[in-house]
């Protein structure tokens, strides 16, 4: 292979970097707005709040206006999580986008991707079964109902934090020995 072909390669894969980076900074800061409207309307539509909370128990809309309240409390939380991790990846690719792929704090913030995707996994399981809770505790029978479930999306996000924390930890050696490979004179 060339000298000029390896330069080329180089920045054909530099200019796709920066239009996946800036199209994902841009997906994220989406993302956030559309998160944060979503829980303010699930404020006032009790039956999309049991829908967001995968909860199919119809007789649960009839709870009283204060477990509707704790239960949208409770909802907000890997809500917030997911709300931190889409910052974190907006600011990633910030980076990414301004070339800054091994950047001594990518690493990190890697590695805080991953921990906020494996907490909103374990949350969104917790979160299900207090609201679940909370929501049967004034039905007309007051029989405490307990709903507790792992949805696939759980999975998914817990797997996808592993990878993520490995791959800061392969990026956190890169970085280790591309440092004991640069030589100044």
């Amino acid at each position: 292979m060339s000298a000029h072909y390896g330069t080329w390669l180089s920045t054909a894969r530099s200019r796709r970097m920066r239009r996946i980076a800036v199209g994902a900074r841009w997906l994220a800061a989406a993302g956030l707005a559309l998160m944060a409207v979503r829980d303010v309307y699930l404020v006032f539509d009790t039956e999309a709040l049991l829908l967001a909370l995968a909860l199919p128990d119809r007789s649960l809309l009839t709870a009283d206006q204060g477990a509707i309240i704790m239960a949208w409390a409770l909802s907000s939380i890997p809500t917030c999580i997911l709300m931190a991790g889409l910052w974190f990846a907006r600011r990633l690719f910030v980076r990414y986008a301004q070339g800054e792929t091994f950047d001594p704090d990518v690493p990190e913030r890697l590695g805080a991707l991953g921990l906020l995707a494996m907490v909103g996994a374990a949350a969104g399981v917790v979160v299900r079964s207090l609201a679940s809770l909370v929501l049967s505790l004034g039905t007309p029978a007051g029989e405490p109902h307990l709903a507790i479930g792992i949805a696939s999306h759980e999975i998914a996000a817990l797997i996808i934090g592993l990878l993520l924390a490995a791959f800061a930890l392969v990026t956190h050696d890169a970085l280790r020995l591309e440092e004991g490979s640069t030589v100044v004179l």
